[in-house]
């Protein structure tokens, strides 16, 4: 049952308005693809790859995923949607309509666009936890500054005697 109008970008389709994970999309039956909010993508995501997270690590392989390269109409709005890699990433073209802030996503993008997120937040941990031994460490350090000035002080003084 479609509850828009809006037709796959890729092949013509109908839309079906639906949820995947709580989240609001549009799916298109004929290729799998997903049609999702800009906005919601990360709630999609982080819901997605919950099971996966304890498997990641920041250093995890991302296989690249095909892009057909052909510049999608917004099925909402018909205009052109720019394409990028998602995060930055050339494992995974996404296409965004600047218009309506729509993405399409291709089928098996999303899993793969999962890893990358992980993987991305697995990599950010661990540069918290770096920088939280290393506010630790200057802490330890300038308390030692702070005796080492004390006891300097103390002796000028004894000196001065």
């Amino acid at each position: 049952m479609s509850d828009s109008n809006a037709v796959c970008p890729r092949d013509g389709g109908n839309l079906d308005d639906g949820h995947f994970h709580d989240t609001p999309v549009r799916h298109c039956k004929t290729c799998d693809g997903v049609l999702v909010k800009q906005n919601q993508l990360v709630a999609l995501l982080l819901a997605m790859s919950t099971d996966i997270a304890d498997h990641i690590d920041e250093d995890s392989e991302v296989t690249p995923m095909p892009d057909p390269g052909d510049r999608l109409d917004c099925p909402e709005c018909k205009t052109k949607m720019d394409s990028y890699g998602y995060m930055g990433s050339s494992a995974v073209t996404i296409d965004c309509c600047q218009q309506c802030l729509w993405l399409w996503i291709d089928p098996g993008e999303l899993g793969t666009m999962c890893v990358i997120y992980q993987r991305a937040n697995k990599r950010l941990a661990v540069k918290q936890t770096a920088a939280k031994q290393m506010t630790r460490n200057l802490e330890k350090l300038d308390l030692g500054m702070a005796v080492q000035n004390a006891l300097w002080t103390r002796f000028q003084l004894i000196d001065l005697l």
